[in-house]
């Protein structure tokens, strides 16, 4: 072979020549071939064919459809077993009849045959193959081709993954696995809740993450802290998730909640590859996205209405036009509201709003002259005068702002026979939409690196280095969408001197957060900063004992360090004002290491047996730590200066906390595969798991699972349908242990110190922190799946149908503390029982339309249906979720039901008419002393008896919805023609709802804020009757919303355009002269489009199942997903 590495190589195209072929041509020193019975057929011979014919040199160069050299392809003259390989760049000579046949043949493309016609050069172009069964991919300390996977498996692209421009691998699997649901939270970091196969457990159902070998925790855990947050989604070469207990059981404790398999990229023997990726664009959250909320005029005639409703429900004269309560701090008592000209001065320390200052104007034009003076503005704690003028403020348009998003990928790969390396630098920034001083930057680094010492022996290393930074307010997310929704219009962003106006005026939000000035909040705290440490990779050994017989050694490391520092200044212009700075520092680690020795062997006995056989331990231990220090009374001149944002700084009081935690978990696992004839197929895994958060007597865990399957196309029977590729019926069932949530300590006693609790004389002390449960146990996850792949149309469909039962039970649960007793927190105990019973379809489609005109279409279809089974082993027994401003939280967890059911009462219809609430009261409230919680009066709420005792009360509750999707689907279509590429990408969640909190402010009168348009114009009125969305409008109506109810319920239907690319890679003939191989250039948007419910007002239904898993769904104004345009480029050289 004839190497001529001055050419660019395409080494992902090197590794498809097989162990065979490379083994022939280094050790042999041949490049003939012999005939096998092998799929990779031919194989490396030692002799040529001995023909008698006159034979010449035939030469050529084999490139594929885009005009890339191919190396390693099988060059044969058909009917011998004369042949060569390909070299490196895609050159090929060898010796055949002038009139000849060539059969050229590499994986992954079809085979051609060529006719020599006495020619001397033969250039051939090979179509690629489309068929992924022969593919090779990693499933559990170990490796297997697609087609003789049993277990419940799905592999993700890695191209499809990087579609969606995020930094964050959770988020960019939505829509990209069937049985996979993603939630997004529109952080920074573009991190997501992700869940497989429905919920699996009350204390979290986050699935392992195992990435070069290595398992780490998932889960949403904020502030970019864990491994799978700080993974650069570039570096990624391969994805499998593993659904079922056949597949995921041999990773054991941690995996009942399914496996993500993360494979990054890894080098290649030859001439260095180098490639260099960019985009840039803009984050932006459209207008049409913003709640329809009023202006500053709409907001006086809302609460004129109201004062109307209170006359007209209470008859009390002091609500009619010149009554004393007809009036607004703003304004005014007229018998219109009036909008004022300054809405806040002092006068003498006093605060003024609108209203007064206008009868001010009138009754005393001097004073009011003097305190509107901007010579007399005083914008500082002592003699505070703050001026503030009327404004017509659309706060959301004020806080969303467009945010730069940027992405820089430098790589390297290539490599020697003794060893390859794959090299590569990223650099990402995200600027937040909603806080122009608030951005998130990463820098990564990533080293994979293999050595071959020997033949049998490989070293080498996978290793991420990583740098986070949040600049500003570390929590923008929350912050700003909620100052959007209830600041009011009449407030201005700034007062008549450029400083922030807020809700410091009269009669205005009337609160502290959310009623602060988003806008200037952030820039207070531009200065506040969290940065995050990361460390995470393995090194590995590998020996090959013998023929078939591999030890491999691997060290894994997971190390972070976040230090976070959080200025709180002092504020002037709030209703409620910080009237002491402090200064706030975090600093915290946590190191994990991963040491796991494997034994893998393989070997096929006759034609038919294969066998493989895995021996393995692995020992994890973790370790953290947490220091938090605050101190109060910085200096003002120093509060904005970040050089004195120190501890040492400030004078005032000083507190301080810290903590630790640390596990360790022992196991020992086993796994068989056979197949027989590649037809029959079966394999079987055991793990044991010692776990040390549990007492020594339940602390070891004992768990198998098996799978058979079935390949019906390779039965005599099946030959005559031609059209069929492969068909295989699989099974499995098995048992995953799970200790998800549970705290290192929950089986000890947890003591405090308390030094003499301030009192001279008083002994130090220790009191109970935590409460043991010794008795806690492994939650046990069984799943029974069932599964058919089949592969058709030259391999040009492939479909997919799983059927599933998950059942999980010894749920572990926080209990509730006792009525009486210690307050100390309580642990977790072994408390329910679950089940998850689902379908997955995933189906492709491959071709042509017209030669040179390519599609590629994917659709995946996930359905599940959780309930709970057992709370306590009692029927009444309930887990009840998060509180919120409400009389009781709206989740609730019970058997019967999903887990985190809404819980609340059922609206039925208004009271219309004076008939409607007699007869009501005759039934409901005769005596008069069982009146409901919303009084019984025209233009009310009714509220509907569940029981049907004639009572309403809390008896009359019971479950008004779920969270969770009735079905979610998802549709890729790529197209290509000559150089152009284009792609679509949707995704559609069809049912389940979103308790959007944000109405408790909005649509009923919660403090001052803001109110909703449909507050105004759609609630109740005669004309209106039951078309009413709202109860009749009345300013003294504080019980509406005092309870949960199902107007609080919004559909969580939604379609959305997640991508949309349009792609062109510069031909070749126009770059190579720049010694460049490929370039390409695109344009995408991302989220450009969602279709939802007509009654959805929550910024992005996308986040229905944000949350605790217990209070999940429950949405309170959460940072919607923005929309983006990008303009990337690809150069590789």
């Amino acid at each position: 072979m004839n190497l001529n590495l001055q050419k660019p190589i395409n080494w992902n195209k090197v590794m498809r020549i097989t162990a065979g072929q490379v083994l022939a041509v280094l050790v042999l020193g041949s490049t003939s071939f012999a005939s096998s019975n092998s799929v990779l057929s031919p194989m490396v011979s030692l002799a040529a064919n001995n023909s008698s014919l006159v034979q010449a040199a035939v030469s050529g160069t084999v490139t594929d459809a885009a005009g890339e050299t191919l190396p390693g392809v099988s060059v044969v003259v058909k009917g011998t077993t004369n042949g060569t390989l390909t070299d490196a760049n895609g050159r090929y000579t060898l010796n055949a009849p002038a009139n000849a046949t060539l059969v050229f043949t590499y994986i992954g493309y079809i085979t051609q045959e060529v006719g020599a016609n006495n020619r001397a050069m033969v250039n051939v172009t090979l179509a690629e193959a489309v068929t992924s069964l022969n593919e090779v991919v990693v499933t559990g300390y170990t490796t297997e081709q697609k087609k003789d996977i049993i277990g419940a498996v799905s592999i993700v692209n890695a191209e499809d993954l990087n579609a969606t421009p995020t930094g964050n691998i959770t988020s960019q699997l939505q829509g990209r696995s069937a049985g996979v649901t993603v939630s997004a939270d529109g952080s920074l970091d573009g991190g997501a809740k992700v869940r497989i196969r429905g919920f699996g457990s009350f204390s979290g159902s986050e699935p392992l993450y195992v990435i070069d070998g290595v398992p780490v925790g998932g889960g949403r855990r904020g502030g970019t802290s864990s491994a799978v947050d700080n993974l650069n989604p570039n570096d990624i070469e391969s994805m499998q998730v593993l659904k079922d207990a056949a597949a995921a059981s041999i990773y054991g404790a941690r995996a009942a909640n399914g496996v993500v398999i993360i494979t990054t990229k890894k080098g290649q023997a030859g001439t260095p590859k180098i490639t260099a990726e960019a985009y840039y664009g803009t984050s932006y959250v459209s207008k049409n996205d913003f709640p329809d909320l009023l202006n500053a005029q709409e907001m006086g005639e809302l609460y004129w209405k109201q004062l109307d409703g209170a006359y007209a429900s209470t008859g009390n004269p002091a609500y009619l036009p010149g009554g004393a309560s007809y009036k607004h701090d703003q304004y005014g008592s007229g018998a219109t509201p009036v909008i004022p000209e300054y809405i806040l001065a002092y006068n003498n320390g006093a605060k003024l709003g609108g209203a007064a200052l206008e009868a001010l104007r009138i009754s005393d034009p001097a004073t009011f002259a003097r305190i509107t003076d901007p010579a007399n503005y005083n914008f500082a704690k002592s003699g505070l005068n703050q001026i503030v003028k009327s404004a017509d403020t659309d706060w959301f348009d004020e806080i969303y702002n467009p945010a730069a998003a940027t992405n820089i990928q430098l790589g390297a790969r290539g490599g020697t026979q003794t060893g390859n390396y794959a090299l590569s630098l990223n650099y990402m920034k995200r600027d937040n939409t909603s806080a122009k001083t608030n951005s998130f930057e990463r820098y990564s680094l990533r080293a994979n690196s293999t050595f071959n010492v020997r033949k049998n022996i490989r070293l080498g290393e996978n290793i991420q280095v990583s740098y986070g930074e949040m600049n500003g307010d570390g929590n923008p997310g929350g912050a700003g969408p909620q100052t959007a929704w209830v600041m009011s219009p009449l407030i201005p962003v700034y007062d008549i001197m450029g400083n922030p106006a807020s809700s410091a005026a009269p009669g205005l939000v009337n609160t502290n957060a959310p009623g602060r000035n988003q806008v200037t909040e952030s820039w207070r705290n531009r200065f506040d900063k969290m940065t995050n440490y990361g460390i995470f990779g393995n090194v590995f050994g590998e020996v090959d004992i013998i023929k078939g017989l591999t030890a491999r050694t691997s060290f894994g490391v997971n190390y972070t360090s976040r230090n976070e520092k959080d200025m709180t200044p002092i504020t002037l212009e709030h209703a409620e004002n910080t009237t002491l700075n402090q200064l706030n520092n975090q600093k915290n680690f946590f190191n994990q290491w991963t040491w796991t020795n494997t034994l893998n062997y393989g070997k096929t006995f006759g034609e038919n047996h294969d066998f493989k056989f895995l021996l393995g331990t692995e020992s994890i231990r973790s370790y953290g730590e947490n220091l938090s220090a605050t101190r109060t009374n910085i200096s003002l001149a120093l509060e904005d200066d970040p050089n004195f944002q120190v501890i040492d700084a400030a004078t005032g009081a000083q507190t301080n906390s810290g903590s630790f935690s640390r596990s360790n978990l022992y196991s020992l696992f086993t796994r068989l595969d056979y197949a027989y004839a590649g037809k029959y197929l079966f394999n079987a895994t055991v793990r044991r798991d010692e776990s040390s958060k549990f007492s020594k007597a339940n602390r070891v865990g004992y768990f198998p699972a098996a799978a058979i399957g079935w390949r019906i196309s390779a039965e005599p029977f099946m030959q005559g349908l031609t059209f069929l590729n492969d068909l295989k019926l699989r099974a499995s069932y098995g048992i995953i242990g799970n200790e998800s949530g549970l705290p290192d300590e929950n089986q000890y006693n947890v003591y405090v110190s308390n030094n003499g609790q301030g009192y001279p004389g008083m002994p130090d002390s220790y009191t109970l922190n935590s409460v043991a449960n010794p008795t806690a146990k492994w939650e046990e996850n069984t799943t029974t799946n069932i599964g058919l792949d089949a592969t058709m149309f030259d391999n040009s469909v492939n479909f997919s149908i799983e059927v599933y039962n998950k059942q999980t039970k010894d749920l572990l649960v926080r209990n509730e503390a006792p009525v009486t007793g210690t307050n100390a927190t309580q642990p977790y105990l072994n408390a329910g029982d679950m089940t998850n019973k689902g379908i997955d379809i995933s189906l492709s489609k491959r071709g042509d339309i017209v030669e040179g005109f390519g599609y590629d279409l994917a659709a995946t279809f996930s359905k599940y249906k959780n309930e709970v089974t057992r709370v306590l082993d009692n029927p009444l027994a309930t887990i009840v979720g998060s509180g919120t401003r409400l009389n009781g939280s709206p989740s609730l967890t019970r058997v019967g039901d999903p887990i985190a059911s809404f819980y609340g009462y059922k609206l039925d219809g208004f009271f219309n008419t004076q008939a409607e609430v007699d007869a009501f009261n005759a039934t409901y409230n005769p005596d008069g002393t069982t009146t409901p919680w919303i009084p019984a009066e025209v233009g009310n709420w009714r509220l509907t008896d569940i029981n049907g005792d004639k009572v309403i009360n809390a008896e009359d509750r019971t479950i008004i919805g779920s969270p969770h999707p009735d079905f979610q689907m998802s549709f890729n279509a790529g197209l290509n023609y000559k150089n152009f590429d284009f792609s679509a990408f949707f995704f559609w969640n069809k049912g389940g709802q979103i308790f959007n909190l944000s109405r408790f402010n909005s649509d009923f009168n919660t403090f001052q804020f803001n109110r909703s348009a449909r507050m105004l114009y759609e609630s109740w009125t005669p004309e209106l009757g039951n078309n009413a969305k709202l109860p009749k409008l009345n300013v003294l109506d504080s019980y509406s919303n005092s309870n949960v109810t199902d107007y609080y319920l919004e559909s969580a239907t939604y379609l959305r355009l997640k991508t949309l690319q349009l792609g062109y890679t510069i031909p070749n003939n126009l770059i190579s002269k720049a010694g460049l191989d490929k370039v390409r250039v695109y344009v995408q948007a991302q989220n450009l489009f969602t279709a939802k419910s007509e009654n959805t007002t929550v910024l992005d239904p996308d986040a229905s199942l944000n949350g605790g898993d217990t209070s999940m769904g429950v949405i309170n104004n959460t940072l919607p997903t923005p929309k983006q345009i990008l303009f990337g480029i690809s150069v590789g050289f």
